[in-house]
């Protein structure tokens, strides 16, 4: 079968005004969002965040880890790996890395024809992302910032581009969320320039189990707009099912018949399962005449967030259970060296 290089890309992203490095960059990673329409910028309340919304992160209250595979058509493949780290109350450090996979390529010359009978090609791309948010004024409102390093193998050359994320993050009350992020800002080192987007969103609790998302998303280069909009629901806290639907950024209308892919590669679709501290993931995606792309996932969660509260403590005397005198030396959040009186407990 001849597979030919990136040929998906003018086929599933609206060509705009230019080319771009990295066009995967618009669709993202996480196959929670995708099922919910690539909608998730208001929501991104766990690891998905990363690529989203980096200010939400900071709703967490544990450590998680994910690791994610995309099957895309034409043998390309995706493989991602991302940490989350809650080191303080106020502050969420996260990482993540993708590689992205492209094997059975025919080399085929300036004429058309292959340079040997075997020659074939494979190609990778790697995107590196590192991660800070930060709790502003109190837990409800939350920034963030990313740094990205992407690398492109083209065969007979390499590409190189660094880019940054600003996030925000606002949650005034449990049902109601708002998001606003700046991604992809930055340049490529052989002049390409980067999928850079204005991506806003809003996430409404319906109910105790159910979730509605709406994001809407700019492409700053191409001029596009693109709806996203997602629902999912929690059957006995152990099972999510989602649903969505995206208007871009592959082109469901086009201007010809033969440009777009139809009104039904919008839709989107997945379930989450969960068991103890992990959570499986699905999404299966149509995009029409080019095939379906589906997505596994598996987060592990564990640890909790450090917390800050008060403090008791009570030195007894272990026949009696009266309170006696002492003096404690403490390490930690609270320090130094204190006298415990014998007429009570000693609180910070």
């Amino acid at each position: 079968m001849k597979k030919f290089l990136f040929i998906f890309v003018p086929m599933i992203i609206n060509a705009g005004n230019g080319t771009t490095f990295e066009p995967l960059l618009k669709f993202g990673f996480g196959t929670r969002t995708a099922a919910l329409g690539g909608a998730y910028v208001g929501y991104a309340n766990d690891i998905e965040a990363i690529w989203w919304n980096n200010a939400g992160l900071n709703q967490m209250d544990h450590y998680e880890v994910m690791l994610t595979h995309h099957e895309w058509f034409g043998g390309i493949r995706d493989e991602y790996i991302s940490f989350v780290w809650p080191y303080t109350i106020d502050a969420t450090i996260s990482t993540g890395l993708d590689l992205t996979t492209c094997g059975g390529i025919e080399h085929w010359d300036e004429n058309n024809y292959p340079i040997t009978k075997d020659s074939i090609l494979s190609i990778y791309s790697l995107i590196y992302v590192l991660g800070y948010s930060h709790r502003l004024f109190d837990a409800r409102f939350n920034v963030g910032i990313n740094g990205k390093f992407m690398f492109e193998n083209y065969y007979i050359s390499n590409v190189m581009a660094f880019a940054g994320d600003i996030s925000f993050h606002y949650k005034p009350v449990k049902l109601f969320g708002l998001g606003l992020q700046f991604s992809n800002l930055g340049y490529s080192i052989n002049g390409d320039a980067l999928p850079m987007l204005i991506q806003g969103g809003v996430d409404i609790q319906l109910f105790d189990f159910m979730h509605l998302l709406t994001d809407t998303r700019y492409d700053i280069l191409d001029g596009e707009i693109s709806l996203h909009s997602g629902l999912e629901s929690k059957i006995n806290n152990m099972l999510d099912l989602r649903i969505g639907y995206q208007t871009g950024p592959q082109t469901v209308i086009g201007q010809e018949e033969t440009q777009s892919l139809g009104i039904i590669s919008g839709f989107t679709a997945g379930i989450g399962v969960y068991f103890k501290s992990y959570r499986f993931d699905y999404n299966i995606s149509p995009f029409g005449e080019l095939g379906t792309v589906q997505r596994l996932e598996l987060v592990h969660s564990f640890g909790e967030r450090p917390k800050k509260g008060n403090i008791t403590i009570y030195v007894k005397d272990k026949e009696t259970k009266e309170p006696v005198s002492a003096i404690l030396n403490l390490r930690g959040r609270v320090k130094g060296q204190f006298r415990l009186n014998n007429n009570g407990p000693f609180s910070r």
